[in-house]
C-alpha cells in the first residue's frame, strides 16, 4: 500500500516498514515515493514540493495572498491570513539529524524527503505561523505571541468549496 516501504537486503532478504502516513501515491497504476523538499522557483518566488498526486505551494514571502496552496489537476485551493501582509519571509526550517543506532532506523527515516517545514516569523503583528508538510497533508501552527495578534487568529479560505470538520480537528 501507500504507507509501506520494501527494502532488497540481499541474499533472498526483504524489509517491510509500515508507517503511520503515506509514503507513496499511485501515478498510472505505479507507486512513486513522495517527496516533500521545497525547491524555489525563481520566476514566481514561491517554493514547492518535488513530488506528491499534488502540489503544495509556499510564498516566498508574506504580501497578503495566499500562504499555502494545494494544485493538482489545474485545481488551485490556498488560504490567506487577516490582515495586511507584512512582507515575511519564508524560513525553511532544517531538518535534524538524528544518530542511528541501526541501519534499519537509518532505512526507516524518511524525514528528509517526507517532511518539510517552514516559518513565517511576524507575518502579523505579535503572530508566527509554521507550516507543516508530511505524507497526510499539511498543517499550520498558528503561534500567538500577543494578545494583540488574536483578530489574526484564523484562516481565510477560498470559496467554491465545502468544508466539513473531521474528527482531528481538521477540515
Amino acid at each position: 500500500g501507500n504507507a509501506a516501504k520494501h527494502f532488497d537486503l540481499g541474499v533472498g532478504r526483504v524489509q517491510a516498514i509500515t508507517y503511520s502516513e503515506r509514503v507513496h501515491y499511485s501515478e498510472n497504476g505505479v507507486y512513486l515515493d513522495i517527496d516533500n523538499r521545497l525547491v524555489m522557483d525563481e520566476k514566481t518566488g514561491k517554493y514547492h514540493t518535488t513530488k506528491d498526486i499534488y502540489t503544495t505551494e509556499l510564498a516566498g514571502k508574506d504580501e497578503g495572498g495566499e500562504i499555502v496552496s494545494l494544485v493538482r489537476d489545474g485545481v488551485r485551493f490556498g488560504w490567506k491570513y487577516p490582515g495586511n501582509g507584512k512582507g515575511s519571509a519564508a524560513q525553511i526550517v532544517p531538518h535534524e539529524k538524528p544518530e542511528y543506532k541501526t541501519e534499519q532506523e537509518k532505512r526507516a527515516d524518511l524525514s528528509e524527503t517526507l517532511h518539510a517545514e517552514v516559518k513565517y516569523a511576524d507575518i502579523r503583528e505579535g503572530m508566527d505561523v509554521v507550516v507543516h508538510i508530511g505524507g497526510n497533508g499539511i498543517k499550520d501552527d498558528i503561534v500567538l505571541k500577543t494578545k494583540e495578534a488574536l483578530p489574526y487568529a484564523g484562516m481565510i479560505l477560498p470559496e467554491g468549496f465545502e468544508y466539513m470538520p473531521q474528527n482531528n480537528g481538521g477540515l
